[in-house]
């Protein structure tokens, strides 16, 4: 009858151990989640963006739109662009495309003047000094992470 209660205790001893091991997985899977969330939710994010004022002026905007500093910032342009197509003002050029920003700050935004909107009205060829289409990308680094390419215009 001893052996029997034993070998009873064993299995559900096991069954107890194999249980809690379980658990112990799904919790880390948990935290690990959590933690990316939490990181996501707090890390800088660079948006760039263009937009039309009311003076039909076409201009670009970099901003850091959340809650925490963007180090180390760096953007590249893929293509020259000038702005109001003169050859004097190209913005790959400008202090900002060609060095890196130590740190922008949280709801830090900058603004530049691309070109007039009545440049882009009606069928007409690309202007080879300012182009329709060309990209930025953002490279910043935060809490020691780096973030290559992810957010580009």
């Amino acid at each position: 009858m001893t052996i029997i209660l034993n070998l009873i205790l064993v299995i559900i001893t096991a069954i107890y151990a194999v249980l809690t091991y379980r658990i112990s997985k799904s919790n880390e899977r948990t935290v690990s989640v959590m933690q990316t969330q939490t990181e996501f939710l707090s890390r800088p994010y660079i948006a760039i963006t263009h937009s039309v004022t009311s003076q039909t002026l076409i201009r670009l905007s970099i901003k850091n739109t959340r809650k925490s500093s963007a180090d180390n910032l760096r953007l590249q342009i893929d293509k020259n662009f000038h702005q109001y197509a003169r050859q004097d003002l190209n913005i790959a050029d400008i202090y900002l495309f060609k060095n890196t920003i130590q740190t922008f700050p949280p709801n830090a935004q900058l603004f530049f003047p691309l070109i007039s909107s009545l440049e882009y009205q009606g069928p007409q060829p690309e202007n080879p000094l300012s182009p329709s289409l060309f990209s930025i990308t953002a490279t910043y680094s935060f809490l020691g992470k780096n973030r290559d390419g992810k957010d580009n215009y």
